[in-house]
């Protein structure tokens, strides 16, 4: 049965108790304890990661699934080159103005440098950051795709596509709570964009590889 309010129940428990529930209290709580430095920034890296995948296992389980099913499928030359050129479009959307301009940075390198400052040039405190910033990104796109396999079970495949957009891409307008409100729904208006692509591509392929694959082109080589 095609359940909407089902799939818009889970859609809303996702996102307060593993997506922006989590993070916004977090950041909160970290802050309180250890101000606006690197060890803030680590610490509350790792906190998320830690209980994100703590409440992703209850709802694994709720849902019947299991941790491989979000990573399922093969990724050939040509799927690899699928999701590539799936995403690409997007890609050159946020980075051809920046090219223009001549201020193009990869998005990795400047989180290196950011990170870099927090901790005051100590180079491993830095990586550190790295380190855990990219571990919290594979954590996020697996439990984006436990929302879309999720809401396949309410709503089927390609109704489904819906739900990680909204819930997962839209909602990143809560960024308005910490950068300028343009920014925000620029940033939420471009990662529904990437959950749109990413999740019809799953509804082709049946691939949960390919979200994976797309969401770390998107935050390596994006300004």
């Amino acid at each position: 049965m095609r359940n909407w309010r089902s799939a818009i129940i889970f859609g809303v428990l996702y996102a307060v108790i593993i997506s922006w529930g989590l993070e916004l209290s977090l950041d909160r709580i970290f802050r309180v304890f250890f101000g606006s430095g690197i060890a803030y920034k680590v610490t509350t890296l790792w906190g998320i990661n830690v209980l994100r995948i703590l409440f992703m296992f209850s709802f694994l389980k709720w849902l019947n699934l299991t941790w491989s099913d979000l990573w399922r499928g093969k990724l050939s030359f040509r799927q690899l080159g699928l999701a590539v050129l799936c995403i690409l479009p997007l890609l050159l959307l946020i980075d051809i103005p920046a090219l223009i301009m001549k201020s193009y940075q990869p998005q990795i390198v400047g989180e290196y440098q950011y990170f870099l400052e927090l901790a005051s040039g100590g180079r491993g405190l830095a990586l550190l950051a790295l380190f855990s910033q990219y571990v919290y990104y594979v954590i996020e796109v697996l439990s984006v795709n436990m929302l879309y396999l999720g809401s396949t079970k309410f709503i089927g495949k390609r109704n489904a596509i819906v739900i990680p957009v909204i819930f997962w891409g839209a909602m990143h307008i809560f960024q308005a709570l910490s950068r300028p409100l343009p920014i925000a729904i620029a940033v939420a208006i471009l990662t529904s964009i990437e959950a749109g692509i990413a999740y019809c591509y799953v509804y082709k392929t049946d691939n949960m590889k390919g979200p994976i694959l797309m969401f770390l082109i998107i935050v390596i080589f994006a300004i």
